[in-house]
């Protein structure tokens, strides 16, 4: 088989990086995308370049493409190829998942420029199979074969599942709390797969990426008894049975008696974990630094990002490098070398009295909106909150919206106005 990956040029503005460099997990999406191939083909060579360059080569046998900006677990790689390898040959086909599945809805399709057809939303993920040397000249034209994600509802308020499956292959589903229809939102409720795709163009699939196709995806696998992909858990180290002790940690580190670590987590090499301090289901880059008091959930660190000690919870977050955090952050982006002042209030809920969904009678909110591509559009999330740019700053005190996007360099400090209240402003 004959793999080629193109470049899409999609560049997450506030990050200042191109989607191919951006971190998931730990790791590059460039290398989370090798990885799954090389699980699901062998370690074949991938070629590289841009889509006219790819469109123009004379193919022959099974080719598989996909764009540089493509999420993707081997179980869905797999399950793609099983469906068109049924279809007949000479002809392109294109990966494609139902907007009817809540997943989709909520994580994929709102801040996605793929094409949608009916209740089909094609995704960058193409095969064609040829018996004789022929030119691939188009994209547009490949048939939609839908693959099925089986994804499956988890309550966000509880932990990953404890256990993976029994010896009697029993499936163990998470366990639910029983609580509001008014919850039943993102990312209060969520849904979550193995077999997993998302075509990444907005800060937002920062969050979805890691914590939801992350996280959570691979808490299903480890119940599952499937290879991890994200925790690079050690050949020939048996992995526990309880998903809780799921914790790896590197070269070097100090981790104080008195801290609290549960799994599913991965601890960097030189990490700091103070006492009192709590990291929950995240990973911790190289060289942080988790100072006493904090708490980390549902999170992931790139290297060098500093706690200091205090009181705060990091939650649903993603940290940039080198960053230093004095305040908490909730559902938040924020990018490299930034400092978030004390008291920085992130706010996350859009609070409107007039009448809503049924589902959302109790809080009395609305589906965060968020700039994409020059317009405003619904994220998916009706709890988000904001991404900041690289080496962005926030004095303390100040307020920043739901679903807010600070441009890199931006400096947030409170004003007095004229009547002698505080304005919050950026600069």
């Amino acid at each position: 088989m004959q793999i080629f990956r193109y470049t899409t040029k999609q560049r997450i503005d506030v990050l200042e990086r191109e989607v191919h460099e951006l971190m998931v997990m730990g790791s590059t999406l460039a290398t989370l995308q090798e990885k799954s191939i090389a699980r699901s083909l062998g370690n074949l060579p991938i070629g590289q370049g841009r889509e006219q360059d790819i469109l123009g080569r004379t193919l022959l046998g099974e080719v598989l493409v996909l764009g540089d900006n493509l999420l993707i677990t081997p179980e869905f790689l797999d399950a793609f190829l099983v469906e068109v390898r049924k279809q007949p040959a000479n002809r392109l086909y294109c990966a494609a998942v139902s907007t009817l599945n809540p997943l989709v809805q909520e994580f994929i399709q709102p801040l996605c420029s793929c094409v949608i057809e009916g209740d089909l939303l094609s995704l960058n993920l193409f095969y064609i199979c040829t018996k004789q040397p022929q030119v691939l000249k188009d994209f547009s034209n490949a048939k939609p074969v839908v693959v099925e994600l089986f994804n499956e509802a988890v309550d966000a308020l509880a932990l990953p599942p404890l256990m993976p499956k029994t010896s009697t292959q029993e499936r163990i589903t998470f366990r639910r709390f029983n609580i509001s229809p008014a919850v039943d939102f993102a990312p209060l409720r969520i849904h979550t797969a193995t077999r997993l795709a998302l075509p990444i163009e907005h800060w937002v699939h920062c969050l979805s990426a890691n914590i939801i196709f992350g996280i959570y995806s691979d808490a299903l696998r480890f119940r599952d008894g499937l290879d991890l992909l994200f925790y690079n858990w050690p050949n020939g180290q048996v992995k526990p049975n309880n998903i809780r002790e799921l914790v790896w940690i590197g070269e070097d580190c100090q981790i104080d008696p008195s801290a609290t670590v549960i799994g599913p987590t991965i601890i960097g090499n030189h990490v700091t974990i103070e006492p009192g301090a709590t990291v929950i289901a995240s990973v911790l880059g190289d060289n942080c630094f988790v100072g006493q008091g904090n708490q980390v959930r549902l999170s992931v660190f790139e290297e060098n990002v500093i706690l200091p000690p205090t009181t705060n919870m990091i939650l649903w977050s993603v940290l940039g490098r080198g960053s230093l955090i004095n305040s908490q952050i909730r559902y938040s982006v924020v990018g490299e070398e930034c400092f978030i002042g004390a008291l920085t209030c992130v706010t996350d809920r859009i609070l409107d009295n007039a009448v809503q969904p049924a589902k959302d009678i109790t809080f009395g909110g609305r589906p965060v909106k968020v700039k994409y591509r020059d317009r405003v559009v619904s994220s998916g999330y009706w709890i988000l909150g904001a991404a900041f740019g690289n080496r962005s700053m926030t004095a303390s005190g100040t307020v920043v919206y739901p679903g807010r996007e600070l441009p890199p360099d931006s400096l947030v400090h409170l004003k007095m106005g004229s009547d002698g209240s505080f304005l919050t402003v950026i600069r």
